[in-house]
Parts: C-alpha cells; sequence; structure tokens
C-alpha cells in the first residue's frame, strides 16, 4: 500500500479556543476542500501549521488536548510563534 504525506501551510481542520474550550471543524475551501476525498483516509498523513501562534494556546493541558485531536485527524502539527 502506498502512502501520501501533504505539507502545507495550513491543517485542513480550523482551530477555536472558545470559553477555554478547543474545538475543531473541517477548513473551508482551498486545498483542503480539493483533497478531501483523498484525506483522511489510513494511508494519508497531513503536515502543516494549526493555525494558532504556539503563545495563544492557554496552557499545556489545551496543548495535548490540541495535538491528539489533530493527529487523530491523521494530521501533524506544526509549532508556530
Amino acid at each position: 500500500m502506498e502512502n501520501l504525506v501533504i505539507v502545507s501551510n495550513r491543517l485542513p481542520i480550523q482551530v477555536k479556543f472558545e470559553n477555554s474550550k478547543l474545538t475543531l471543524s473541517p477548513s473551508v475551501g482551498g486545498l483542503a476542500t480539493g483533497l478531501s476525498s483523498i484525506h483522511p483516509k489510513d494511508n494519508s498523513l497531513w503536515v502543516g501549521w494549526t493555525g494558532i501562534a504556539e503563545e495563544e494556546i492557554p496552557y499545556n493541558e489545551v496543548k495535548d488536548e490540541l495535538i491528539e485531536k489533530v493527529i487523530w485527524q491523521h494530521c501533524i502539527p506544526v509549532s508556530l510563534t
């Protein structure tokens, strides 16, 4: 089985913090929409930025939860400041 790795500036998910709660939703438009038919699948991985600067993540527990949820979506988050 072949593997597909997509590397882009942003992940195909939108991350939000509201009332100290983390929510993830699919990104709309652009590359994420175009590749939605092949990602997420067991043999694909998307590498990119979550869209939230590292210093905007309120505390380490949320950071761990964010990484766990993003990985569950077959994505690898890249931290940027």
